[in-house]
């Protein structure tokens, strides 16, 4: 989880349980479905009522990855379109991605072929870092 630098706003990278990893951003006293749901589905039902559920921002399936790495929201200014964009990555895939609040559902690929991303950071001026399990760390910069 982490503070978007410039709103306050706390994003949480949420690890599914079998099938869908999600995204959400929390507000106090929002209820995002566990352990009713995973991502949009209905967990361990065919049916479930999602009244008074907060939906995620995002989510993806196991065919994409299976544990996400929760990220930061981008406020540097070297990547200008990615300026505001959440990014995270998936552990087993070693897929960076970015969505926005603002276009729920949304993802875009940025990088494939991260070697098992377990954190992210920035340095002074708010450019990103992703640390990977074997010790590396990545700038994300454009290509």
């Amino acid at each position: 989880m982490s503070f978007d630098a410039l709103t306050g706003a706390l994003w949480v990278g949420d690890v599914g349980q079998d099938q869908i990893e999600e995204i959400d951003v929390v507000t106090a006293g929002g209820n995002y479905g566990w352990n009713l749901l995973e991502g949009d589905e209905c967990f361990e039902s065919d049916s479930c009522s999602s009244a008074g559920v907060t939906g995620p921002v995002a989510s993806y399936t196991y065919d994409e990855g299976c544990s996400i790495t929760g990220g930061l929201v981008y406020r540097g200014s070297r990547l200008p379109a990615l300026y505001g964009a959440y990014l995270f990555a998936d552990y087993c895939s070693g897929t960076l991605w970015a969505t926005a609040a603002d276009s729920p559902g949304q993802i875009h690929i940025i990088n494939a072929g991260l070697d098992n991303p377990v954190s992210f950071g920035t340095d002074q001026s708010g450019e990103v870092y992703v640390v990977g399990q074997n010790g590396y760390i990545w700038k994300i910069v454009e290509p």
